[in-house]
């Protein structure tokens, strides 16, 4: 914790004692307890805002970007793999014929 270890710790609460007296010392340490709890909360909210605001810019980018994808007009806008594949068929198909057309026919 702090890079203190024990006997620097029971250092520090013994001088506090001797200080602060018997009783003055469970008042300031109930202050200084009031305040770190106070200063946590503190950062919590301020990192859940951080995090939020975060994530509002990440999706007001990202709606950007698909906005701008959105406006181009690409070529292959329409393209379908059956629409691929139905094509190629028709070509193969096309082909044989073709090639059947060529062949001699044989007579016996």
């Amino acid at each position: 914790m702090f890079g203190i270890g024990t006997s620097e710790l029971l250092l520090v609460c013994v001088l506090a004692l001797v200080v602060l007296g018997p009783r003055r010392l469970p008042e300031i340490a109930y202050k200084i307890g009031k305040t770190i709890g106070a200063l946590k909360r503190m950062s919590s909210e301020f990192q859940r805002n951080l995090n939020i605001e975060i994530a509002t810019l990440e999706e007001r980018e990202l709606h950007r970007k698909q906005q701008a994808y959105d406006a181009i007009d690409l070529p292959c806008s329409n393209y379908t793999p059956e629409h691929e594949v139905t094509e190629e068929q028709s070509a193969l198909q096309s082909e044989e014929k073709s090639e059947d057309s060529k062949k001699p026919v044989d007579t016996l």
